[in-house]
């Protein structure tokens, strides 16, 4: 079984859901019925924006599960799990979740709604995982990080130099992970 989770708790499956829902919300907005104005028109920027916004930080939280998607620019990272790395993850999605609430979903057009949902629900998620701080109690011998730094070598790139520079920074940071995973678990 390949894991495409980064830390968290959730399931490779369940990791691919997460990433497919987002992904799927701005295909599925750009197939609803409705005028060619409505169907034509960009999403409004600010939700454009912060679903970017999201995405971005999703893939910072999550630097595994960006790197089983095809996004290799985080390639040399791990889940930063340390206290001020998951204080830093609840600060952001706040942050983020304050920035959806302040957008009017009534204004949207009907595809953008979509879009909207679709955000508030990831969001919410994030938040019912953080509230479960699963990075100071869970020791999961059969799909634990361990299995995740070992599943990574068949989706990181080493094609050039600097895919290799980036695979052994991603394996150094493995000590400084398993040392914070130590330190929650010792919390």
């Amino acid at each position: 079984m390949t894991s495409t989770r980064d830390g968290s708790r959730l399931t490779g499956a369940a990791a691919g859901r997460s990433a497919a829902a987002i992904l799927m919300a701005g295909g599925i907005a750009a197939c609803e019925p409705g005028s060619t104005e409505t169907a034509a028109a960009a999403p409004p920027s600010d939700l454009s924006a912060l679903s970017d916004r999201f995405w971005d930080a999703y893939l910072s939280w999550n630097p595994l599960q960006a790197t089983y998607l095809g996004e290799h620019r985080l390639s040399d990272r791990v889940r930063d799990i340390s206290p001020s790395g998951r204080n830093n993850r609840r600060r952001e999605v706040r942050a983020l979740s304050d920035a959806l609430a302040a957008i009017d979903l009534a204004s949207l057009p009907a595809g953008n709604r979509l879009t909207y949902l679709a955000l508030d629900h990831q969001l919410s998620a994030e938040v019912a995982e953080q509230t479960c701080d699963l990075e100071v109690w869970v020791v999961d011998h059969r799909e634990g990080f361990q299995l995740d730094f070992l599943n990574i070598v068949g989706a990181q790139p080493l094609e050039t130099p600097v895919d290799g520079e980036r695979m052994i920074r991603r394996w150094n940071a493995f000590a400084d992970y398993i040392d914070d995973y130590i330190s929650n678990l010792r919390t």
